[in-house]
């Protein structure tokens, strides 16, 4: 009985396991992130930072953008008014979902803040699923420290689906490890 149950377990366990991605950003740290289970990522370096790019193995329709953007912090800008300047950024998408707001919902984040603001386009609403022609839009923001922040975006269908909830829990992994 007890294998069982510890066969059980482990199955469980290893269909839920995220995968930890983590990308060199030289003197700035090494940022880590979960990538949920069933989801590739593709690393493209740029010269101010790092793109990465999170697409499901299967056929979900789904992706998320992450770029992290790496600064000379000598122009800090405190998180509250950063929040500010970003939730301005996003009248556009207001106007032409269902949401026509633009809320912003705080990333529960180990350390740093973060939020994003999810959009319906309300032209998409009860058509048929389009591969990358994505129904709902998440941008976020995410302050790591004064020389690290990120701009991420999710895409999927369905904003109170799975697809949806792995990916906000992938960003809140988000974390950076600048101790060398």
């Amino acid at each position: 009985m007890r294998q069982i149950l510890y066969s059980v377990l482990f199955a469980v366990v290893s269909l839920t396991a995220a995968v930890a991605e983590t990308v060199d950003l030289g003197a700035y740290g090494k940022v880590s992130l979960d990538v949920p289970e069933g989801w590739t990522s593709e690393v493209q370096r740029h010269p101010a930072g790092v793109n990465l790019t999170v697409r499901p193995k299967g056929e979900a329709n789904a992706a998320c953008k992450v770029t992290v953007m790496l600064l000379d912090g000598e122009n800090d800008v405190p998180f509250a008014e950063m929040e500010k300047r970003w939730v301005g950024t996003l009248a556009p998408f207001a106007e032409g979902s269902v949401e026509k707001s633009s809320e912003p919902v705080k990333l529960r984040l180990k350390s740093g803040n973060g939020m994003y603001a999810v959009f319906t386009d309300a032209s998409l609403v009860g058509k048929p699923v389009q591969p990358e022609n994505y129904k709902v839009m998440a941008p976020g923001m995410i302050k790591l420290t004064k020389e690290v922040i990120v701009a991420t975006t999710i895409f999927c269908d369905d904003k109170d689906g799975k697809e949806f909830a792995d990916l906000v829990k992938m960003l809140e992994s988000l974390s950076l490890d600048n101790t060398l």
